[in-house]
């Protein structure tokens, strides 16, 4: 969901990530100085549980200048949690109910709707530090991605630059006229990674659909932050030329999908028990199943498995766990993936065409299982297994 009015609302500035989980609340109360426009755009995402489709919901405010000049950034919030209630569209009221206590802002979904559990402010002055935390960490993921051409220069006409600071680590990167987003969003990436930060760049068509059954993602590149710090993620953009399309936080457990089951499993050569994890959609007609397998030894290849059947074999072919699928059992070897230094391999999974024999699709009402296995070095060579995890399609 890539639109002019949607890059308008993620210009990234003044901004305070407001609470919005409906499980946990969460929030950050951080700000930079006063605007000098009193525009702001708020958006906040829900889904809708009868179809699985996710909306944005975004709108504009206007806070009068001389409330946001008040002395404290506790003052300014208030006035802006404030305004945020008071300018909601009508027709949003029939997806959300929104509440304001002091400067925390609450979304209450309504029946059949759920938080997504991402949000975004805007101020289009581009001043101040922007700040997200969480409040649960361990569950959620940073996302951060830029679209544009920078100016080399920030609103008041100094020098521009791109500041993410991410608790383990901080990328800094000077802006000079004429460099596109995609190569700021590099260097970034670099600086974070160099400095062992656990980050990546999700580079597919709509990454946050891939990563998180979510149908809106700006240009499509977007910096995600897998072990979000609890003491959140600080951004400072000042270049006139750059528009922020994401900005914000998700809670990667809200979308998980299946039951596990054949676990823990057989401890690898880490001393750990990889395991698996469904994200996404289980309404087949979404497209929009994530696979990943986590805890695996470090720069080893696997792949996963799937099949409609249960079963057990302890075991197979010399391996050091157990296959927990049952006959027949498609091989997904066109994505083989590396671990990396992550130990982890993701994949998306087409449910129109799982590769078994013959290639088939998955069909409302199936139950199918998943599996990854993977390569594994002890003593000698051998392989191993995650646990399984099976989902009722829709």
């Amino acid at each position: 969901m890539k639109t002019n009015r949607m890059r308008s609302f993620l210009l990234l500035g003044l901004a305070g990530l407001m609470a919005l989980p409906v499980s946990a609340q969460r929030q950050s109360l951080e700000t930079g100085d006063p605007t000098r426009t009193g525009q702001f755009g708020v958006s906040i995402a829900v889904r809708d549980s009868r179809n699985g489709e996710a909306y944005l919901l975004s709108w504009e405010v206007t806070i009068d200048a001389s409330i946001l000049a008040r002395p404290t950034a506790q003052q300014r919030m208030e006035a802006k949690a404030a305004a945020v209630v008071a300018g909601m569209p009508p027709e949003f009221g029939n997806q959300v109910s929104l509440t304001r206590a002091g400067n925390k802002l609450t979304v209450v979904p309504k029946p059949h709707f759920g938080d997504d559990s991402i949000d975004y402010w805007k101020d289009e002055t581009n001043e101040g530090l922007d700040r997200i935390a969480s409040t649960e960490p361990g569950k959620m993921d940073g996302l951060f991605s830029l679209e544009g051409m920078t100016s080399g220069f920030d609103a008041m006409g100094g020098p521009g630059h791109v500041l993410l600071d991410v608790g383990g680590g901080a990328a800094f990167v000077p802006t000079l006229p004429g460099m596109p987003a995609d190569l700021i969003e590099d260097e970034i990436l670099f600086q974070l990674q160099s400095q062992g930060v656990a980050a990546h760049l999700s580079t597919p068509a709509d990454a946050l659909l891939e990563n998180y059954g979510t149908r809106f993602a700006g240009d499509g590149r977007v910096i995600v932050i897998d072990e979000f710090p609890p003491n959140g993620m600080l951004v400072d953009i000042k270049d006139g030329g750059l528009v922020g399309d994401v900005f914000g936080v998700i809670d990667r457990t809200s979308m998980s999908l299946g039951t596990n089951y054949c676990g823990p499993a057989v401890p690898n050569s880490t001393g750990q028990s990889a395991s698996i994890r469904a994200v996404g959609s289980n309404i087949v007609a979404l497209s929009a199943l994530r696979l990943s397998a986590v805890d695996l030894p470090q720069d080893q290849f696997g792949y996963f498995l799937g099949s409609m059947n249960d079963g057990f074999v302890a075991g197979p072919g010399g391996s050091n766990g157990n296959l927990c699928l049952g006959h027949q059992i498609g091989r997904f070897v066109s994505q083989v993936g590396n671990s990396g230094s992550l130990g982890a391999i993701s994949i998306e999974v087409d449910p129109l065409v799982v590769p078994v024999t013959p290639p088939r699709a998955i069909l409302p009402g199936e139950t199918w299982r998943f599996q990854c296995w993977f390569r594994d070095i002890e003593v000698a060579p051998t392989s191993n297994f995650t646990d399984g995890v099976w989902i009722e399609w829709q």
